[in-house]
């Protein structure tokens, strides 16, 4: 069993009566009893586990407790896994998604047999439900108790019953025919963050789509709902199922109600072409590979799934044409790059050199393209190319596993055992050194780049210096991660003469009080505390906060302030992201600079003299912003910015663009009552190390960006010492 992750699942603690150092120690046991249960010393970890859950009771994170149960089975002892699951149906954050994902764990199969589980069954779904229904409400009052009616319904609604979702959203179908739509989305959304992917309530959020006339995420949430039907996969057992034309009938039906022509998503068709694939139907297969090639005739991935179709088929002379098509489109090669007299080497030094940027650099082809091109030329058996390849990895990243795997395996094909043997001894210590990612990520992830200068020469503030408080309590991630990926951000604004502390405790009235300045990267919270935030800010309070792709719960918090992200899971921007491996722009990566008329007219940017002028801010995998009126932006997202959503959450390879209206931006900052509110890219303020070369630095330490004077221009702002 692998570890469960603490994500954006996460039910955090909330209660106002523990203290900043019961929260501390809480935090430092489960990272404890974490540390155990990835060693596998489970009789520990559950011992640990039992200690922090004695701290916070019913405000217990759901998923700290869900390890424990899976300790005390690994452990053989079922009785306490059975108290823990107990202990589970008592807390206040449980949601229904999170059940289903517990039970159908197989480490707690041998349960099903005990005369206790379906008791335990029962008390969980009606906890949750009980939950669910707390949630709904705006008075933000708990529910004890359900009558009859509602356990019934909450029962079928884990034994996953159609008719029973069906019947989940009636109030917010009221409220769309009251033209409340504000309140029917809170609801829909409400039901998608509390169950688990369910056709039924992903046709409800189309049709809430639809009726606000948003015919993008209508088109989302209908193929989202495709994916879960066709991901059954009892289709196939149907002979006589045309599958084409059945898929084509859906998209036409959603054409006519959307006014607008919509083709099946290409991923959509790959999914039911593989299983058609895997279960031999090659005919049909093909209908649904060929069927994306015609419609998406310049993707890469369309055109290299029909070359694995025919590889797999045995047609080589067809999946080579395939192939070598769709290596072209991808890495922008021309179209006589795979024939006999194209010369190789010559193109790639010529191409480097042409994006080389500063003089003397000497930037390396990307791995992966160099390996993708190198084993299509293996395959054609032109060895003397695809050997000169894999070498040039080799020599290019002596680090990388894949590198000396590659060639390992190219070895192999040539016969060459000796050499074979040789490189395969160096892409295992490779391995175990740097890890087997093909980025060549540091093993144990991103670190703080500890070189990076937060020097500050002239520091803002000399004496009665403000304090600055920065939430680590309601974030997505553990307190050690936190810490390492604003490490920079915090020293670098302790340089400049402020006070940073760390927020350990729930938001309270009290405790904002303390401060007037206040950084939050993102997390969870409860209705009363998001009401605090918001009243604090009006009242004089200064907040600085973060968007990225990863973090949807940080959404509703957000929004209490004006600022719409519009269900935005990531932004790219092609025409200026960044060159990041010299040959495929990263388009996660985005530039915003002063020559692309892509920064706004704010003090922040301007600074207080031209030493403190902001051309450049580097961002990764944020999302769009779109401001409340009278709110300034930073980061302007150009025309040729794209939104995406994925029609299947659990592959991001799903991703389709979308439409998103409105002042779009990566960075704003506005006066929001007597108090100021910035929004920004979460990896703008960072400075961290993906491995150890210029190439895999990501925020205020890439070198040609002015992250770092945006980051003390941004407090400087906050706190009144820029005006």
């Amino acid at each position: 069993m692998k570890k469960v992750i603490l994500y954006f699942y996460c039910s955090l603690f909330t209660s106002l009566s523990f203290s900043q150092v019961n929260l501390k120690k809480y935090i430092d046991l489960i990272d404890k009893a974490d540390s155990f249960y990835e060693i596998k010393d489970y009789k520990r970890a559950a011992n640990t586990y039992s200690l922090a859950f004695n701290i916070l009771g019913k405000k217990t994170r759901v998923y700290d407790i869900d390890n424990a149960v899976y300790s005390w089975m690994l452990c053989h002892i079922p009785d306490s896994a059975f108290y823990q699951l107990e202990q589970i149906s008592n807390l206040e954050g449980l949601k229904y998604n999170q059940v289903d994902e517990i039970i159908s764990n197989e480490i707690l199969t041998p349960l099903h047999e005990d005369k206790r589980w379906k008791g335990v069954l029962n008390k969980l779904y009606v906890r949750a439900y009980k939950n669910f229904l707390s949630d709904q409400r705006e008075d933000n009052k708990i529910i004890t108790n359900l009558n009859q009616k509602q356990i019934y319904f909450a029962l079928a609604l884990s034994n996953h019953s159609d008719s029973a979702f069906s019947h989940l959203n009636d109030r917010a179908y009221t409220f769309i025919k009251k033209k409340m739509y504000d309140k029917a989305y809170k609801l829909f959304k409400l039901s998608l963050d509390h169950f688990s992917p369910n056709l039924v309530l992903y046709r409800n959020m189309m049709d809430y789509y639809v009726v606000t006339n948003d015919k993008d995420r209508a088109y989302v949430y209908f193929s989202r709902a495709q994916v879960l039907k066709y991901k059954k996969q009892t289709f196939i057992s149907d002979t006589l199922l045309k599958i084409d034309s059945a898929i084509k009938a859906d998209y036409r039906g959603l054409s006519k109600l959307l006014h607008k022509n919509v083709p099946p998503p290409e991923y959509l068709n790959n999914m039911v072409a593989n299983a058609y694939l895997n279960a031999g139907m090659t005919e049909k297969a093909y209908t649904l590979f060929k069927m994306n090639v015609d419609w998406y005739s310049t993707s890469y991935t369309a055109n290299k799934d029909m070359g694995a179709f025919f590889y797999k088929t045995g047609n080589k002379e067809k999946a080579d044409l395939y192939n070598t098509r769709s290596l072209i489109l991808q890495y922008n090669l021309p179209d006589d790059f795979f024939k006999p007299s194209f010369n190789i080497e010559q193109y790639i030094i010529a191409r480097n050199d042409s994006l080389a940027g500063k003089p003397g650099m000497k930037p390396m082809p990307p791995e992966p393209f160099i390996d993708n091109v190198a084993n299509q030329f293996l395959i054609q058996q032109k060895f003397d190319i695809a050997g000169m390849l894999f070498k040039m990895n080799v020599d290019n990243y002596p680090t990388s596993y894949y590198a000396h795997k590659s060639m390992s395996s190219f070895y192999v094909t040539t016969n060459n055992k000796l050499k074979k043997e040789q490189f395969e001894l160096q892409a295992q210590a490779a391995k175990e050194k740097y890890g087997a990612r093909r980025s060549r990520v540091l093993k144990d992830g991103p670190i703080a780049d500890t070189t990076f200068d937060v020097s500050v020469i002239n520091p803002v503030c000399q004496s009665n210096c403000p304090t600055i408080l920065v939430d680590y309590v309601h974030h997505i991630r553990t307190v050690v991660s936190l810490e390492n990926d604003i490490k920079a951000m915090i020293n670098l604004l302790t340089n400049d003469g402020f006070k940073v502390v760390k927020n350990l405790g729930s938001f309270t009235k009290q405790s904002l009080a303390q401060t007037n300045f206040l950084i939050i990267r993102g997390g969870q919270f409860e209705k009363d505390e998001i009401q605090l935030l918001n009243n604090w800010v009006l009242q004089g309070g200064a907040l600085l906060t973060f968007t990225h792709h990863d973090w949807p719960l940080f959404d509703e918090v957000l929004q209490t302030f004006g600022i719409q992200t519009k269900e935005i899971e990531t932004t790219h921007d092609s025409l200026h992201g960044l060159l990041r491996d010299r040959f495929t722009i990263n388009p996660s990566y985005i530039y915003f600079s002063e020559a692309d008329s892509l920064l706004g007219n704010h003090p922040i940017l301007k600074g207080r003299n031209i030493s403190e002028r902001i051309k450049k801010v580097q961002t990764l995998a944020s999302k769009t912003i779109i401001g409340p009126r009278g709110s300034s932006i930073l980061l302007k997202l150009s025309k040729s910015a794209v939104d995406f959503m994925s029609i299947d959450p659990e592959d991001r390879t799903s991703r389709v663009g979308i439409k998103t209206d409105g002042f779009r931006s990566l960075g704003i900052a506005f006066n929001y009552g007597k108090g100021k509110v910035v929004v920004t890219d979460a990896w703008a303020l960072m400075a961290l190390l993906f491995e150890p070369s210029e190439r895999g630095k990501m925020g205020m330490n890439t070198p040609g960006n002015d992250n770092k004077q945006f980051a003390l221009n941004i407090m400087r702002w906050l706190t009144g010492y820029l005006k």
